[in-house]
């Protein structure tokens, strides 16, 4: 595998010229700010360079380039395989498809017997990651692993985008398929929220909105924990996740506050909440969410490969963002040491994401909130 990587800004350009490395299986990651959806340029220099390769990509608030955080411009790698077949779809999601029957459509467009893995990116703004995880996950085989992310803005989800035959498109989904047998993909998440208070039971929720937790009001029973904090919801959610908890409590699912109802005294949440499940309120420390992103580098099996080509790809979360700010390149660098413990030379490219895919155990892809997820792709 060759790997370069780059930074663009509109002021600037390219920080180094762009490669010669244009070929069917090469793949060009671009990941940048949301001001894009309308400055094509970078996007048909890259398109006029690699007519040939897969560029796949999504906005994000700020672009992960190795051990640095950018929070303008655009971030670039670009990773010409050897013996590892790629194939590419992007569609628009139409106006009365659900997200379920979108994640099937990408799902089915890219399936064969030799498929390893999939990276997909999904605009954030118009599709429901669980439901597109769901459609997915019932369309592919057990033994696919499914990582990527949902496209986020700098804002309130208004104008994010995924690129489509190279170029930013709202209300779209993309798809990378990896075919053979030397290609490996290995996926894993950390997140460092710990939780806390009582264990309480959803007893009332519709999709992503939750209404009660053991029979009572979840944005009373919400606000009962943070005190003055709950003035400032649902920005301080951000602070104090949701542990979706399975029967062994280290294994749950995070789920970020969007939005509350005072009226209906419920709370929206960056994912759906399944019926009958027990929950808990979390919180979050500086070192907490450093030692998060090194449990998903502890989490991955082991990288085993003699080729100095080894491709991380981190997609963490914007509530992480917030949270961590002047610090949040602690996290990405925190990262790509560990890597280096087992795969010197790795390089590393991602974004902060409106939520995120990972493939934790056979034939389950989930969205994450509040999540590191890591994909380590390299050729054996």
């Amino acid at each position: 595998m060759d790997i370069f990587q780059s930074y663009y800004t509109l002021d600037k350009g390219w920080i180094d010229p762009l490669p010669n490395l244009d070929s069917p299986q090469t793949l060009v990651l671009v990941f940048g700010h949301a001001v894009f959806l309308t400055q094509l340029e970078p996007f048909n220099e890259i398109n006029r360079q690699y007519p040939n390769s897969v560029v796949a990509g999504c906005s994000t608030p700020a672009g992960i380039l190795d051990n640095r955080v950018e929070k303008e411009g655009l971030v670039l790698s670009i990773t010409r395989f050897c013996d590892t077949r790629l194939s590419y779809v992007a569609i628009e999601k139409r106006h009365e498809e659900n997200s379920a029957e979108l994640g099937n459509r990408i799902a089915s467009d890219i399936m064969e017997d030799s498929l390893v893995a999939v990276l997909t990116f999904a605009d954030g703004a118009a599709v429901n990651g669980s439901q597109y995880m769901q459609g997915i996950s019932e369309t592919l085989s057990s033994k696919v692993v499914v990582t990527g992310g949902l496209a986020a803005d700098s804002g309130k989800q208004t104008q994010s985008w995924v690129l489509k035959q190279g170029r930013p498109k709202k209300a779209t989904a993309s798809a990378i398929g990896f075919y053979g047998d030397s290609v490996i993909c290995l996926s894993s998440k950390g997140s460092g929220w710990k939780p806390f208070g009582v264990k309480r039971k959803v007893t009332k929720v519709d999709q992503e909105v939750l209404y009660e937790l053991d029979g009572k009001p979840a944005l009373k029973l919400y606000k009962d924990y943070l005190g003055e904090a709950a003035n400032d919801l649902p920005h301080s959610g951000l602070l104090h996740p949701l542990a979706i908890l399975s029967d062994n409590d280290e294994d749950h699912v995070v789920r970020s506050i969007i939005g509350i109802d005072e009226e209906r005294q419920s709370i929206s949440f960056a994912g759906d909440i399944p019926h009958g499940v027990s929950a808990q309120l979390m919180y979050g420390t500086l070192e907490n969410l450093i030692e998060g992103a090194e449990k998903a580098v502890d989490n991955l099996p082991k990288i085993h490969t003699h080729s100095q080509g080894v491709l991380s790809i981190v997609t963490s979360c914007i509530g992480r963002l917030l949270v961590l700010n002047d610090d949040v390149e602690l996290e990405v660098d925190a990262v790509l040491k560990k890597l280096f413990e087992s795969a010197q030379g790795t390089q590393q490219i991602g974004f902060y994401s409106a939520g995120e895919f990972a493939t934790l155990s056979e034939g389950v892809c989930e969205l994450h909130n509040e999540t590191l997820t890591l994909t380590v792709l390299y050729e054996q």
